[in-house]
């Protein structure tokens, strides 16, 4: 999956090491928006605010996403994968999307690869019965091992 986007990167004209630390960082700030939105699906916006913050500000996040390592788009993956997750009605094609995303990340970094396991608490988020939540896990997963497979 990472080495597909570096390809593509380094396949456009101005294509070179620079332009492959800028889609890092753009890609690691469209994690933050995405993780603003998360927590305030979750928490409010109080808790957005402070998430993204943190984030924006962690030395960690920050350094790798201008180096051309596999992390900045691993986590934007994963966070896009439970923003989508989290949208509700939850229906089949979401289901889809978001375990497309988790096993893309997946195939970004083979340490994703329980992620479509541990997807139950966002399946569940605000679901009423056992049988909707088990239908939307299922789905995730189906996709996650379709897409983790490839």
């Amino acid at each position: 999956m990472y080495t597909t986007l570096l390809a593509s990167v380094f396949l456009l004209p101005s294509g070179d090491v620079r332009l492959a630390s800028m889609a890092g960082a753009m890609v690691s700030a469209a994690t933050v928006a995405a993780t603003y939105w998360i927590a305030w699906r979750l928490f409010g916006p109080i808790a957005a605010l402070i998430g993204a913050v943190l984030l924006t500000l962690d030395v960690t996040s920050a350094s790798y996403s201008v180096l051309i390592l596999t992390e900045a788009v691993f986590t934007a993956l994963v966070t896009a994968g439970v923003l989508v997750l989290l949208r509700r009605p939850l229906e089949r094609p979401i289901d889809v999307q978001g375990g497309a995303l988790l096993g893309g990340a997946t195939l970004c970094r083979p340490a994703g690869i329980l992620l479509g396991l541990v997807s139950l608490p966002v399946c569940a988020w605000r679901q009423s019965g056992w049988s909707a939540i088990a239908r939307h896990y299922l789905w995730v997963n189906a996709t996650f091992f379709l897409v983790a497979l490839l």
